[in-house]
């Protein structure tokens, strides 16, 4: 608990330094999907730089297009007041601090041996593995922002990217890449259906309350242990949230979508195995 203390203000700053810049992009659409890359590319160096374990920069780049999409402009106005969207995501931020801590109230958990922060997130530096990793996701940044943009729907470029970055992963080994690729598209899949199974109680807040808390239990307890498994809960969660932002009516549309997102950005992420040299590749 007291090494969780020192991790988790970094990450939650990170968290919302992707999220607002989501939203300071979102009124230029070109703006945005440059952004989209730079970020990217910024948050995976850091989070190799630094080795953040799983599930690494993923939820950072989701968090951009998210706060650019939930505050994107329509007909000459936000969708969503910025400010209001970047002090409850602090709130989030802070509350989920809170609890994670509330332990350290215990004498016994302050009597924890605690590493120091600079031996917990090592760094920076990167070796050979991660710098081909780097160069994996740049291909993947570049080319599912293209293709979102010339083939798909560029406001939803960031999944598309997002779907690369885990299937691309942590670890310099092809064969993990190609499994991870497989785990990502099954588990969208069937996290579409959950949410096309789930999505009526959205007309119910107290019911969508805690839906959603159910499926943020979930991920929590599973992420680390099942990566498929994993998807199937977080993918209901961004479709209920795409819902909310933007008025979305035709369900099944909208998790259709996610799944054809999904498989671009994992073949373009499965495709750039092939830059790991066959002694890096495990």
């Amino acid at each position: 608990t007291r090494e969780r203390a020192k991790i988790l203000p970094v990450v939650a700053l990170l968290l919302l330094a992707s999220a607002a810049a989501g939203v300071l992009l979102a009124p230029w659409h070109w703006a945005f999907l440059v952004g989209l890359v730079g970020i990217t590319l910024l948050l995976c160096t850091v989070s190799f730089a630094y080795r953040f374990g799983p599930p690494g920069p993923v939820f950072m780049v989701l968090v951009y297009g998210l706060g650019a999409n939930i505050t994107a402009v329509v007909d000459g106005e936000r969708r969503t007041d910025p400010w209001l969207f970047l002090g409850m995501f602090a709130l989030g931020a802070a509350t989920s601090y809170l609890v994670t801590v509330a332990p350290l109230l215990l004498p016994r958990f302050r009597r924890e041996p605690s590493r120091p922060l600079r031996e917990l997130l090592p760094g920076p530096w990167l070796g050979p593995g991660e710098r081909v990793l780097l160069a994996r996701i740049a291909v993947v940044a570049v080319v599912g922002t293209a293709a979102s943009q010339l083939w798909l729907d560029p406001s939803r470029a960031y999944w598309t990217v997002a779907s690369g970055v885990a299937v691309v992963g942590l670890f310099a080994i092809r064969t993990l890449s190609l499994t991870r690729g497989l785990h990502r598209t099954v588990g969208t899949v069937l996290g579409a259906l959950l949410f096309m199974a789930v999505a009526p109680v959205g007309q119910y807040p107290l019911l969508l309350l805690a839906v959603v808390v159910a499926l943020q239990f979930a991920i929590e307890f599973i992420v680390v242990r099942n990566y498929a498994m994993t998807l199937v809960f977080v993918t209901p969660i961004v479709l209920f949230i795409t819902e909310a932002a933007t008025g979305a009516t035709d369900m099944s549309a909208v998790a259709l979508e996610r799944v054809v997102d999904t498989a671009v950005g994992a073949v373009i992420a499965m495709a750039t195995v092939f830059m790991h040299s066959r002694q890096s590749a495990g």
